[in-house]
């Protein structure tokens, strides 16, 4: 989705990455850092400052320029914002869910001139081409491919609304969720808040589409039997009727519950080996994510405990793509590279060996990342063993203070990172004996300031490290593993 932004959206989406991503920082840092004059950041702090409702952007002489926003949102609210304010995605939204406007009806409810808007659309169109779809003029529609559009609409919302204030009534939203239910009972399915969010988004999408009388022709091999009874439930028909205004039919709700009855999709290891012999092309697939999962196990010298149930969901994952990544921001490539080191090497082990495997597939960053995910979550006890295999950090407590109260640090910053370091103190009399011995640790962590030590990373803090210092020991912690992980 970034490169259908312009460059204004573009701009203030990338300053409020870097300050996410930083605590404070100087004007100067963020313009150099990210390539802008100074007068651009500026004007993009008082708008983001003025048009915001869940973060701001704080300024001091002293410090600079921080990020600030409640404790009950994250990182995603800014991409919410970025969707929201973009021009772009307003006609694109406001097209999907009325393909009844004029130009001039279209431009009044975006808030432009109509050669604005025709100029708009020509340029969306370029980009929107490698997207399989693009925007028709007389009428105004999305038209391409139908799934590519879906898949796009159903990632915009997703990432643009939250629960609190999704484009459809409580009413529509009750109605889906007694219907999943209702299906999920008789099929047997196990589904969880994520599950039941996205097939609302995905039903709610679909109804517009067919709606403005757009379809995909789903074979019905493997019809849901599940549909008969809910089709029978008079209330559910009838309320159907009345909150979207279509008549519920069986072909309707093959299109609108596809995932329950595709026959692509294998709910356990039995059903796996049924699915694997109907064609050549299952058949290889499963080979291969079976030889995949032997060969990163070999690699890394972890067994796989629950080996069928990690390959039914690789199988899986790879059989119902659908489409392309159009997130502004991918959390589960944040997830690998940013949480604990040992998912960067496990990432890089595994890219090494689906690339060895999957020769003829051409498989984008971001699916990539969803199938490693795909791995770590399923694969039981991964990560404990990924841990053991690191060594750990060593620090040492070099402070100005009484033994004990050095001691008393070593159990408290032991306590916060558990199993990740080996917390000491350091038994030296004097800085020059400490600068001698110092590379006998991977971190130091003191009270004396000025400290400068050639190889070893040194740490400042006050008596007892408050959560930021904590956060900043965490850090150098990971930094730390990660170089040791990356030089085996």
């Amino acid at each position: 989705m970034r490169n259908l932004l312009n460059k204004q959206s573009l701009r203030q989406l990338e300053l409020l990455e870097y300050l996410y991503d930083n605590s404070w920082t100087t004007l100067d840092a963020a313009c150099q850092t990210l390539g802008y004059s100074k007068m651009s950041i500026r004007n993009d702090i008082q708008f983001l400052n003025q048009a915001s409702k869940n973060f701001t952007i704080k300024t001091s002489k002293k410090q600079g320029i921080l990020l600030s926003f409640p404790i009950n949102y994250s990182r995603t609210c800014i991409y919410s914002f970025v969707l929201t304010n973009s021009i772009e995605f307003k006609l694109l939204e406001t097209i999907f869910f009325n393909e009844t406007h004029s130009s001039e009806s279209l431009a009044a409810e975006l808030y432009i001139s109509v050669s604005t808007l025709h100029r708009l659309i020509k340029n969306l169109n370029k980009k929107l081409s490698f997207l399989n779809f693009s925007i028709s003029c007389i009428p105004h529609k999305l038209i391409g491919s139908e799934m590519a559009i879906r898949n796009f609409m159903i990632q915009l919302i997703i990432e643009k609304y939250s629960h609190a204030n999704y484009p459809f009534s409580n009413a529509q939203e009750s109605l889906l969720e007694k219907m999943f239910m209702f299906i999920e009972v008789r099929s047997c399915f196990s589904l969880n808040y994520s599950d039941i969010d996205k097939l609302k988004i995905w039903t709610i999408v679909t109804i517009i589409r067919i709606k403005n009388k757009h379809t995909i022709q789903f074979s019905d091999t493997n019809p849901n039997r599940s549909f008969n009874n809910l089709l029978s439930n008079r209330m559910i028909v009838l309320d159907f009727k009345k909150h979207f205004n279509l008549k519920l039919t069986k072909p309707l709700l093959n299109q609108l519950l596809i995932l329950f009855s595709n026959d692509r999709y294998a709910r356990n290891p039995l059903q796996l080996e049924s699915i694997k012999i109907k064609n050549s092309r299952n058949w290889h697939l499963y080979d291969k994510c079976k030889r995949l999962l032997i060969l990163i196990s070999d690699d890394i010298g972890v067994k796989i405990p629950n080996f069928e149930h990690v390959l039914l969901h690789l199988f899986n994952e790879i059989n119902l793509y659908y489409g392309q990544n159009h997130l502004l921001f991918d959390k589960k490539k944040d997830f690998i590279r940013n949480s604990i080191s040992q998912n960067v090497v496990f990432y890089q082990c595994f890219l090494q060996n689906y690339q060895k495997i999957f020769t003829t597939y051409n498989t984008s960053e971001s699916q990539l990342y969803n199938l490693c995910y795909c791995l770590l979550i399923h694969w039981k006890q991964l990560i404990i063993e990924l841990e053991k295999k690191n060594p750990c950090t060593t620090i040492g407590i070099f402070f100005n203070s009484d033994l004990e109260h050095m001691n008393l640090l070593c159990e408290y910053i032991q306590s916060k990172f558990n199993q990740e370091c080996i917390v000491t103190v350091i038994h030296q009399r004097s800085i020059t004996q400490l600068k001698k011995n110092a590379s006998q640790y991977d971190i130091i962590i003191t009270n004396i300031d000025g400290i400068i030590l050639p190889k070893t990373p040194i740490y400042c803090c006050s008596l007892l490290p408050t959560i930021d210092d904590l956060a900043v020991i965490g850090k150098l912690i990971r930094e730390h593993r990660l170089s040791q992980s990356a030089s085996k």
